[in-house]
């Protein structure tokens, strides 16, 4: 039998955890990788039918007050550690809604996403070169077959090695089948799980320094990183927010007449 080969650092130290029913239907193994924590399933071959037949967007009722929470959370981010009138990209943006808020707001953000055309930030798409000085990439991470080719695609946007991503992660062991929502095996979609072992070793393969809120919300860096700072924005950025949008100059009208003189001349 062909040993399972880990898909973020390439090792053979994986150990079985347990099986469950995926799409209810496919009974898929998990592992544990010995030498960098990624918690994974066998090789995913049901992905395209998960997203082909996913009920995940129906089910997604909170898809709106999550990225109003994120617009939050970056808006304080960017303004505070980076420079705030370059241009973004939201790698793994999905509609644009994020993309969207965060223009509104006064960022020049731009959207990317394989699988999802951008509804909410037509004209707005990233393109690639390496013009960008930040990434976003929220619930992104744990649907990833390949992780080091997705951070590789990433790091390729940019000018800047400067992350902002979120994931949910599990603790020092994979938790039970029944204990943990975020397995989420009724859409097959999340394939991969990370501990903060595990984004160290990604921090230390890529040379870059790692702030993590020890649950959800991650930051990787080519700049030095003040924990304490980090620490702050993440718990008052709601407080700093209103700040944010009455310095910041909304690019909402700017963006409107941009496309809408864009649909002038295609239509000319």
């Amino acid at each position: 039998m062909k040993k399972e080969q880990c898909r973020l650092c390439g090792g053979y130290q994986l150990e079985y955890i347990f099986s469950h029913l995926i799409l209810k239907k496919y009974n898929v193994k998990y592992y544990i990788c010995n030498n960098c924590q990624l918690l994974q399933t066998e090789k995913p071959y049901w992905l395209e039918e998960a997203y082909v037949s996913s009920i995940s967007t129906s089910l997604d009722t909170g898809i709106m007050s999550r990225n109003i929470n994120l617009c939050k959370i970056s808006s304080a981010f960017i303004y505070f550690l980076l420079p705030k009138d370059e241009k973004f990209i939201d790698y793994g943006g999905g509609y644009g809604i994020f993309t969207r808020l965060m223009r509104d707001v006064g960022y020049d953000f731009y959207s990317y996403d394989k699988y999802n055309k951008s509804l909410f930030a037509k004209g707005f798409e990233a393109v690639s070169c390496q013009e960008y000085v930040g990434a976003t990439a929220f619930e992104v991470f744990e649907h990833l077959d390949n992780p080091n080719e997705t951070l590789d695609d990433i790091f390729s946007y940019l000018q800047n090695k400067n992350v902002l991503f979120s994931t949910v992660l599990y603790g020092n062991w994979p938790p039970n089948p029944d204990d943990w929502w975020y397995y989420v095996f009724d859409t097959g979609q999340h394939i991969a799980f990370y501990n903060i072992k595990t984004l160290r070793w990604i921090a230390e393969k890529y040379n870059l320094n790692l702030w993590s809120n020890g649950r959800s919300l991650h930051y990787l860096s080519e700049n030095k990183i003040s924990t304490w700072k980090l620490n702050a924005l993440s718990r008052i950025n709601k407080v700093l927010f209103p700040y944010i949008t009455r310095v910041m100059p909304s690019k909402t009208t700017e963006d409107h007449n941009t496309l809408h003189n864009l649909n002038s001349t295609i239509q000319d």
